[in-house]
C-alpha cells in the first residue's frame, strides 16, 4: 500500500500548489492548470490501485471528475484570454485538455516533443541526428482501434529523458551490470541473425520501493535512444481499463507498435500489476487474462523478430518480483537489483540537494546520512522537501516584512528572505532536520526486504 500513501501525499502537495498558485496571483495560470492535470493523474492511478474496493474506487472517481470539471473550466478561461488569430478559427477542434480523465489513456504532457532548445545540451546532438522520438500530432497507428485509440498509442511514445546513466548517482555495480548485460549486447544485429539469436531482449529491475528504479530505467533508455531507439512506456491505466478485454487489446497493440518502430524499448513499470502470477490466490480473472495475453504476445513478437536485425528491448520494474507469473519470469533475460541507497550515497544526496543552505555547527551531512539508514530515495526526497519548506517558512517569519494588515508581503520580503538564507543568517539546524525526520518516517520495508531475499534465493 506504500504506493497508495505516496500518491496521497503527492496529491495533497499538488492540491496545495494549485490553490496557492491562484491565491497568490489572483488569476488562473497555466501552472495551476498543470498542477490540476497532475492531480487528475494521481486520482486516476489511485482509482486503478483500488481495484476490488468499490467504495474507494468511487471516491477517487468522484474526485477525479470534480478536478476534471475544474481543469476544463480553467482551460477555457485561459484559452479565452489568448488573442484570437486573424484567420478562420478551426471548427470542432479538440480541447487542449484532451479527454484525459474520461479515456483509457493518459494524455501525458511530458510526452510532447520538446523544442530543440529545451533538450539538455549534451543530448541535442541525438535530437539533431534522429529527430523527435514522438510521432506527429496527426499520427494514426495501424495498431489502433476503437478500444485502443490513436491518442492512447501516441501517448506511449516518450521524449528524450533529461538524464542518462552518467547522471545516476551511485549504483556503480548496477550500472556496470547494465552495461555488461544490456548495452554491450545490443547493436550486434547481423551477428545475432547469423547465429540465430533472439532479437527480443527482456530485463527486470527489482528492489524496494523508492530506490530509483524508474529513474535508472529512464537513464538506461536514454543510452539506447542515443543509438536511435524509440522509447514506449505504458501506464497502469492503459492495461487496467473499465471495460473487459481492453487491457489485453492494449497489450497486443503495444507489442505490435514496438515491432513496427524497432529498434525500440517497451517499458512496463509496476510489472507485477501487468503480468500477475496466474496461480496467485488473490489474482482476479481479468488479471489472469491479461497475463495470458501478455505472454502470448511476447512469444509472438519473439517469433516475428526472427531473421531481423532490429531489436526490441522489454524493460520492466517491480517491487514484488515474486508476484510475477512464473512463465514470464522464465522469459526474462537478466534481473538487476536496485538496492536501498548506501550511506555514502545518502550523504552525497543531502549534500547536493541542500547545498544552497548553510549548516549550523550542530549538524552535518555525515550525521544526516548516519541517521537515515533504511531510507529509500523517495523517503530521502520527502525529508529534503519538508526541510526546505520548513527553512523557508521559518525565514519568512523571522525576516519577512508585513503589510498593514499583518500579512507577510511576498513583494516586500522575497529578496530579503532569499538573502537571509543565501548569506547563512538563516541556517539549517539539527533541530530542523530532526523535525523533518519525525514528520517523514520511512515506509516500513521489513516485509518487502524479506520477500526480495526469498526471491533472490530462487534465481
Amino acid at each position: 500500500m506504500s504506493r497508495v500513501s505516496d500518491l496521497n501525499a503527492e496529491l495533497r502537495l499538488l492540491e496545495m500548489k494549485a490553490n496557492d498558485e491562484y491565491r497568490l496571483k489572483k488569476v488562473h495560470t497555466e501552472k495551476e492548470w498543470e498542477y490540476l492535470c497532475k492531480v487528475i493523474e494521481c486520482c486516476d492511478e489511485l482509482e486503478n490501485l483500488n481495484r476490488g474496493y468499490p467504495n474507494e474506487r468511487e471516491k477517487w472517481r468522484r474526485k477525479k471528475d470534480y478536478y476534471d470539471e475544474k481543469a476544463m473550466e480553467i482551460r477555457n478561461i485561459l484559452d479565452a484570454s489568448k488573442p484570437k488569430p486573424a484567420s478562420k478559427p478551426e471548427r470542432n477542434a479538440k480541447p487542449v485538455y484532451e479527454n484525459m480523465p474520461n479515456q483509457e489513456y493518459e494524455n501525458n504532457s511530458e510526452s510532447k516533443p520538446r523544442k530543440k532548445s529545451e533538450i539538455p545540451e549534451k543530448f541535442a546532438v541525438y535530437a539533431e541526428k534522429y529527430g523527435s522520438p514522438i510521432p506527429d500530432e496527426d499520427y494514426v497507428s495501424p495498431n489502433s482501434s476503437k478500444d485502443v485509440p490513436p491518442e492512447m498509442i501516441r501517448s506511449w511514445y516518450q521524449d528524450y529523458p533529461n538524464h542518462d546513466l552518467s547522471d545516476v548517482v551511485g549504483m556503480e555495480s548496477v550500472k556496470e551490470q547494465a552495461k555488461k548485460e544490456i548495452l554491450n549486447k545490443i547493436g550486434w544485429g547481423k551477428m545475432e541473425q547469423e547465429f540465430g539469436m533472439s532479437m527480443l531482449k527482456s530485463y527486470m529491475f527489482y528492489g524496494p520501493y523508492g530506490t530509483g528504479k524508474t529513474f535508472f530505467v529512464e537513464g538506461l533508455a536514454m543510452e539506447l535512444m542515443k543509438r536511435g531507439f524509440k522509447f514506449l512506456r505504458l501506464a497502469g491505466s492503459d492495461l487496467h481499463g473499465k471495460y473487459v478485454g481492453v487491457g489485453e487489446k492494449a497489450a497486443k497493440a503495444a507489442f505490435m507498435e514496438a515491432m513496427e518502430c524497432a529498434p525500440s524499448i517497451l517499458f512496463f513499470d509496476e510489472f507485477d500489476n501487468v503480468c500477475a502470477d496466474r496461480d496467485g490466490q488473490s489474482v482476479e480473472g481479468h488479471e489472469k487474462r491479461l497475463s495470458n495475453e501478455f505472454i502470448q504476445e511476447y512469444d509472438k513478437l519473439k517469433a516475428k523478430l526472427e531473421g531481423t536485425t532490429k531489436p526490441v528491448v522489454i524493460l520492466t520494474a517491480t517491487n514484488y518480483p515474486d508476484k510475477i507469473d512464473g512463465a514470464m519470469r522464465n522469459r526474462i533475460s537478466s534481473y538487476l537489483l536496485i538496492p536501498l541507497p548506501p550511506e555514502d550515497l545518502r550523504q552525497l544526496y543531502f549534500k547536493n540537494k541542500l547545498k544552497k543552505f548553510t549548516l549550523s555547527d550542530d549538524v552535518s551531512y555525515e550525521f544526516m546520512a548516519d541517521v537515515t539508514d533504511n531510507f529509500g530515495m523517495r523517503d530521502l526526497e520527502k525529508v529534503v522537501n519538508y526541510l526546505k519548506n520548513e527553512i523557508i517558512e521559518s525565514a519568512k517569519e523571522e525576516f519577512g516584512v508585513k503589510e498593514d494588515n499583518g500579512v507577510i508581503s511576498p513583494e516586500l520580503s522575497e529578496d530579503i528572505v532569499l538573502e537571509a538564507i543565501s548569506s547563512g543568517r538563516k541556517k539549517l539546524t539539527r533541530e530542523l532536520f530532526e523535525n523533518a525526520l519525525d514528520a517523514n518516517k520511512p515506509d516500513k520495508k521489513e516485509d518487502i526486504l524479506a520477500s526480495l531475499k526469498a526471491f533472490e534465493t530462487k534465481l
